[in-house]
């Protein structure tokens, strides 16, 4: 899904919407799939729980609001904070005014955060009986 090359030209396999240069949209977002923003969201965006859920933020791109994803790119401004539960990329021309909760982050010479970066594993799932689990020493569930 991600590459060394960033244009736009290579992400038209994983694009589904795309908010033009010149659009602007007020209000919260969702989404699903691919979303590259090429214009200004003033208000939230958010993806679906859908593991392959990209938001690309192109270096015209401008959103106001916070943006909870699972995988970002970012080569604008964002003013708010970025929460990511997959792969945060911020490329050389990423500006951003908030803090970037993050699991796995790319960051390129030239991109700045104006605020924190803050590592937070991705959510590992709940065993329901760890006993049956071979990957768990029962050893060690016996001396908790």
């Amino acid at each position: 899904m991600f590459s060394n090359n960033k244009s736009s030209n290579n992400t038209d396999n994983v694009v589904s919407t795309v908010i033009g240069p010149m659009t602007t949209i007020r209000g919260d977002l969702q989404f699903s799939g691919g979303l590259l923003v090429e214009g200004r969201v003033i208000g939230d965006v958010s993806s679906t729980s859908d593991d392959e859920s990209l938001l690309i933020l192109e270096e015209s791109g401008h959103i106001e609001g916070e943006v909870t994803v699972h995988n970002i790119i970012v080569n604008g401004h964002v003013t708010g904070d970025i929460h990511v539960s997959g792969q945060a990329e911020l490329s050389a021309n990423a500006v951003i005014n908030g803090t970037v909760y993050y699991d796995k982050l790319e960051m390129v010479n030239g991109a700045r955060i104006n605020g924190s970066l803050v590592h937070q594993q991705a959510s590992v799932k709940e065993v329901e009986n760890p006993a049956a689990d071979p990957a768990i020493d029962t050893a060690a569930l016996k001396n908790t």
